[in-house]
C-alpha cells in the first residue's frame, strides 16, 4: 500500500482530516508518493524472517544426489511507534478572522507532523527515545557497532563528495525503480557544481520538485519541526550522510498499524473543537543490499 491509496481509503470512510492530513504529506515532499507501507494489525511489532546464506545448488553426475543444504535464515523485529498531533480549531477565532486564519494554524499543525515523520525517518532513535522508530542513521551505523549488517557503509574520507564513491555506494546495492536517495537539501547543488548535466530537475504529479543522479530520484530533506536540519553537515567533522534505498514493501518498508492515519471523533473543548491525529508508524530494512550509507563528506563541491 502506498499513501495515495491510504488517501483514498480515508476519502470512502469519510474521514476529511486524515485525508487532509495524507494530501498535505504528499504535496510537500516527494518521498511521501514513494513510501510503500506494511500494514498490519494484531500486534504492535512486525517480525519476518529474513535470509542470512541461500540454500544450496549446484551439479551432480549421473545417478549423483545434490548436497542437501536448507541454507540460514536470521529473525528480525520491529515495534510500532504512535506519531501524531491535535488540530484545534477556535470558533472565536473563525468568526473573528475568518477561514484563512484557520487554515494557516492547519497547515502549521500539519506540517509539524509531517517534519517529525521525516525526522525520525532519519534520525530516530529507540535508544534516545522509546517513543522513536530507528531510522536510517541508526539502523546504518558509521561504526562496527549495532546493526551494520543492515547495508553497505562507505566512508567519504572527511573531505568534499567523491563521485567515485557515491558510485560505489549506488554500484553495492540491488537498484532498482523505487531505488532513491536521500541528501540534505544543498547536496544536488554540489553535485552540479563539479559537473552541470549529473542532476537533472523536474516535477512528480503534485507539483514537488525532483532532483535526479542518473535515473535516481533524489530525495532532498531540510529542516525538521523543531528548526533544525535533518541531514545536515552536523555530523562529526561537520560532515553529512547520502543514503541511498529500496522503498519497497520487502526491502525498505514503512510499517503502519490497521487503518493507516486516522483521526478521532472530534472533540468539543471550550470554544475550541478538537481533532487528534494518530499514526502508527515504524520502518523495517528487509535484507542487506536495500540500502546502504555514504558518511563524512563536507559542504563543498563534489570532486572525482
Amino acid at each position: 500500500m502506498n499513501l495515495i491509496e491510504s488517501l483514498k481509503n480515508a476519502q470512502s470512510r469519510g474521514d476529511n482530516i486524515s485525508a487532509m492530513v495524507i494530501q498535505n504529506f504528499l504535496e510537500a515532499n516527494d518521498i511521501f508518493s514513494r513510501f510503500a507501507f506494511n500494514e498490519f494489525g494484531g500486534s504492535f511489532s512486525y517480525g519476518w524472517n529474513e535470509e542470512k546464506t541461500l540454500p544450496g545448488a549446484g551439479t551432480r553426475s549421473l545417478n549423483a544426489d545434490y548436497t542437501v543444504n536448507n541454507g540460514e535464515t536470521s529473525q528480525r523485529q520491529e515495534g510500532l511507534k504512535i506519531y501524531g498531533g491535535v488540530i484545534d480549531i477556535d470558533e472565536v477565532q473563525r468568526r473573528q478572522l475568518g477561514d484563512e486564519v484557520v487554515m494557516k494554524k492547519q497547515e502549521a499543525q500539519l506540517k509539524a507532523i509531517r517534519l517529525k515523520v521525516l525526522n525520525d525517518f532519519v534520525n530516530g532513535s529507540s535508544t534516545t527515545s522509546v517513543e522513536q522508530f530507528d531510522g536510517l542513521a541508526t539502523q546504518l551505523p558509521t561504526t562496527t557497532a549495532g546493526r551494520i549488517d543492515r547495508g553497505y557503509i562507505v566512508n567519504n574520507g572527511g573531505s568534499a563528495l567523491s563521485r567515485k564513491k557515491l558510485d560505489e555506494l549506488i554500484g553495492n546495492q540491488d537498484t532498482d525503480g523505487t531505488t532513491v536517495l536521500v541528501t540534505d537539501k544543498m547536496v544536488p547543488f554540489y553535485i552540479n557544481q563539479y559537473g552541470e548535466t549529473l542532476v537533472t530537475f523536474d516535477k512528480n504529479e503534485f507539483g514537488a520538485p525532483v532532483a535526479r543522479y542518473g535515473d535516481i530520484p533524489i530525495i532532498t530533506l531540510d529542516r525538521n519541526n523543531a528548526n533544525s536540519k535533518i541531514l545536515g553537515f552536523s555530523e562529526a567533522g561537520s560532515t553529512s550522510s547520502i543514503y541511498c534505498v529500496n522503498l519497497d514493501i520487502d526491502k525498505v518498508a514503512m510499517l503502519q498499524g490497521a487503518g493507516g492515519l486516522f483521526s478521532h471523533a472530534p472533540e468539543k473543548s471550550g470554544s475550541k473543537l478538537k481533532y487528534q491525529i494518530d499514526w502508527l508508524l515504524s520502518l523495517a530494512i528487509q535484507g542487506q543490499y536495500n540500502a546502504g550509507r555514504l558518511h563524512n563528506f563536507t559542504a563543498a563541491t563534489m570532486v572525482a
